[in-house]
This record gives structure tokens, C-alpha cells and sequence, in this order.
């Protein structure tokens, strides 16, 4: 069952509020986990949302304004005194309207959200005061993002439109950014769980997000493919491998005794147990790379007097290893 209890761990040590697996009895054999060949990955989590890499805005005057960059807004709201562009898109006037907004009126309206665009299609058909019509293009290739208004309106803004990448632009505290870099894998849950997907780290923003109070540096990810009802907005959830070792004896965490470099776990020698000294690699998410000591498919006892913590996640590098709960150095080991 699981509980809030005293833990007394290695030495004598009381951890107290430790969430754990409890024995039925104090008589019941030692819980144990197998030493096994696998994977040892560290990760780093963060929560975002999907953005276009450029969000324009298009005037019926033509005028494209880049008004956002992977989301983040670049302080332009646009204008109707000509074309604009911007970095990574290619902007300017994309209608031949050359009149003001103000003295335009919408004759038709050509798309819809969601859309997709190539540069020079037709967006929409604006009167001028004159009476004569005109027609505004897109001035760049992506998906329309929102329409602004309809025919028979004064004009004004007419659409956004979403060019570039599709990218998942996550917030990763300021004690795990450290392991954090350009290249690296990445798995993306959306709109809690409805979808997933992979990508890779394509920048690692320099200046934090402090508004929560908290600082949170952007990181900015590919995506490998964009799953099937995604939509920009939507809220993701990625995990950043820092760090792998490959096909390598592992045990979980809270098998490991000791500290320093005096670390041991107990193997399962028939009825009994004896302690085996042991040298860690690469510390994972949920297991423990072990280069020297148990075999893959020996027993070691899991936590101290059979009990073992329901959660062993570490948050960046850990420092030492303690008791039935350690926190543990890596040596090395990411391949």
C-alpha cells in the first residue's frame, strides 16, 4: 500500500514524508528489483505551447507585418503605409491596392483559417473609392491563421498568416537549462495526451520569462511531424534527453546504499544478502547506470528494510548518494 511514513534509512537517518511502497509486515521478505541491461536516459521536462516559427499580419493594402517570432511578439501591430517585411520571411506589399485602409472597402473575402497559402494567391478582392476593384496577395507561403473580416466591410487588417515551421516553444526552469542545447531529442506530448510526436532542440532562447515570477528560459523544438489535429495554441509538453548510455546495467535509484564513492548495493544470495561495492555511471530518470558490481539479472534489495520511494526523479545533476533516498553523483557515461 502506499503511505506517508517515517523512512528510517542507511545509518540510522530518519526521512520523514517520503511517499513509499510499504511492507505487510516487518516479517515479509525485502522488496527487490532486477539488475538488468537497458537504456539509462536523463531528461529535462518543460510545457509550452505550438507556434508558428513567423506570424504576418496582412492589411488590405497589401501591407504583410511580421508581428510575431515563434510566438513571441515583436511590439508591430502593423500598418497601412506600405509593405513590411520581416526576418525569415520575405514580407512587402503583397496586393496592388495603394490607397489607404481607411478608403478601402472588402469586396470578397478568398480563404479561411487553416488554409494553406502560396505566396501570390489571392487573399481577397477590396473596393477602392474609386469604385475599382483590386486584388491582395499573400506576400508569403504558410496557413492562414485567422480572418479578420468579411465582404461588404470596411477594410482593415484581413488575416494573420502562420509561415515558417511549426514549433513547440517550451519553458525550461533556470536550475535544469544548464543541460539544455541545440540538437538534442525530444519527446512532445500535446493537449494532454491526445497526441504525440518528436522533434529536436533548435534554439535555446538567453533571456528568461519572468512573469510567473519564476525564471524559464524559451526553448524552442522542431517537430519530426506534425500530428494529425494539432493546432497552433495547443499546449505541449516535451521531454528533453540530455543524456543516454546504451544497453548498460542499471538498478533503480533507491537500491544504491552509501556515499561518496563508498556505494554498494545488497544482492539476493539465496535466503540471504550480501553487500556488493559498486561503481555508477550515467544517473537516469528511473534507473542507475552500474559499471562495476551486480550482474545483469541478479536480485538487489530496493530501499532500506524493504521499503522503496514510489518517485526517485532527479531535477539536473545530482551531487552525492545518501541513504534510502539518494541523490547521486554521475561520473560520466552519456554516450
Amino acid at each position: 500500500m502506499l503511505g506517508v511514513v517515517a523512512v528510517v534509512v542507511a545509518g540510522g537517518a530518519v526521512a520523514s514524508g517520503v511517499v513509499i511502497a510499504d511492507r505487510a509486515s516487518a516479517a515479509d521478505p525485502p522488496l527487490t528489483a532486477v539488475a538488468r541491461s537497458t537504456d539509462v536516459i536523463r531528461s529535462v521536462s518543460g510545457t509550452g505551447t505550438l507556434v508558428d516559427q513567423y506570424t504576418y499580419a496582412v492589411d488590405a493594402d497589401g501591407t504583410a507585418t511580421l508581428t510575431a517570432r515563434a510566438g513571441a511578439s515583436t511590439g508591430s501591430t502593423g500598418s497601412s503605409t506600405g509593405g513590411a517585411g520581416g526576418t525569415g520571411g520575405t514580407g512587402g506589399g503583397g496586393g496592388s491596392a495603394q490607397a489607404g485602409a481607411g478608403s478601402l472597402t472588402v469586396d470578397s473575402v478568398s480563404v479561411e483559417p487553416g488554409q494553406r497559402l502560396d505566396r501570390g494567391d489571392r487573399i481577397a478582392r477590396v473596393e477602392r473609392a474609386d469604385g475599382s476593384l483590386h486584388d491582395v496577395d499573400a506576400p508569403v507561403s504558410g496557413h492562414v491563421r485567422s480572418v479578420s473580416t468579411a465582404a461588404h466591410a470596411d477594410a482593415g487588417r484581413l488575416v494573420t498568416i502562420g509561415a515558417g515551421r511549426v514549433l513547440a516553444a517550451l519553458e525550461i526552469s533556470e536550475n535544469q537549462i544548464a543541460e539544455v542545447r541545440s540538437g538534442q531529442r525530444v519527446a512532445i506530448t500535446l493537449a494532454a495526451g491526445t497526441a504525440t510526436t518528436t522533434g529536436v532542440v533548435d534554439a535555446v532562447e538567453q533571456v528568461p520569462d519572468a512573469s510567473s515570477g519564476a525564471l524559464r528560459y524559451p526553448v524552442l523544438v522542431r517537430l519530426d511531424r506534425i500530428p494529425s489535429g494539432a493546432r497552433i495554441g495547443m499546449t505541449a509538453t516535451g521531454a528533453i534527453t540530455t543524456a543516454h548510455a546504451d544497453d548498460v546495467v542499471a538498478v533503480p535509484a533507491a537500491a544504491i546504499e552509501g556515499a561518496g564513492q563508498d556505494l554498494r548495493v545488497r544482492v539476493v544470495d539465496g535466503d540471504a544478502t550480501r553487500a556488493v561495492p559498486i561503481e555508477i555511471g550515467l544517473v537516469g530518470d528511473t534507473a542507475v547506470e552500474v559499471r562495476s558490481g551486480p550482474r545483469a539479472g541478479q536480485r538487489v534489495v530496493v530501499g532500506a528494510s524493504g521499503e522503496v520511494a514510489a518517485t526517485t526523479r532527479r531535477l539536473g545533476p545530482p551531487t552525492s548518494v545518501t541513504g534510502a533516498s539518494p541523490t547521486l553523483a554521475a561520473t560520466g557515461g552519456s554516450k
